[in-house]
């Protein structure tokens, strides 16, 4: 007859071993997985978290920098993101028209060429330009004055004047800044 007490623990053994290899190949895998989904999902919350607590703090920032649109549009507009030739162009053309002078030509092929020492500037791009125009010389004067008074910010890096029947000739070389294209994030 077949005795059943003799394969008990056998069969005993053999379950245990199947369990734990059923636990070993199915069970800790998706333990370890749900683990670090979990992990992810600590991280995500409290992210979430930062995030709602950092909100609130921007709404005041917004509402305060609305109070001061005007002075933000002086700056924008005295260091744009993307410097306009054409803006610049009109610019010079008015305001030496302004002042009694004829703009005889604008040379803008340096404006977006950067020097090594540039590279490193930060946000701000510097570009050179000369303009040449033909005028008296208190109307120079005036030019350099509206230059100096203009919200944009342009320097006159150096002028030079030639004579010419009544009229003088000048050659004067400008700066201008604006921002660089890629503008780093600010961070809390």
């Amino acid at each position: 007859m077949f005795n059943l007490k003799k394969y008990i623990p056998i069969g005993l053994a053999v379950i245990i071993i199947l369990l734990v290899l059923a636990s070993y190949f199915f069970i800790f895998p998706k333990y370890q997985d749900y683990a670090v989904k979990k992990k992810e999902l600590d991280i995500k919350d409290v992210d979430i978290t930062a995030k709602e607590k950092y909100l609130p703090k921007l709404e005041i920032v917004a509402e305060r920098l609305s109070e001061y649109a005007n002075q933000i549009s002086i700056v924008e507009s005295a260091l744009p993101f993307e410097p306009s030739i054409a803006a610049l162009s009109n610019y010079f053309q008015k305001v030496m028209s302004q002042n009694g002078l004829i703009l005889e030509g604008l040379d803008v092929s340096q404006l977006f060429i950067k020097s090594a020492s540039e590279e490193s500037s930060g946000n701000i791009n510097n570009m050179l330009f000369s303009a040449t125009a033909v005028g008296s010389y208190d109307s120079f004067k005036s030019l350099l004055l509206d230059i100096y008074l203009n919200a944009r910010v342009i320097g006159v890096e150096s002028f030079s004047l030639s004579s010419a029947d009544d009229l003088l000739n000048y050659s004067i070389n400008l700066k201008t800044q604006s921002y660089n294209m890629l503008i780093n994030t600010i961070e809390e």
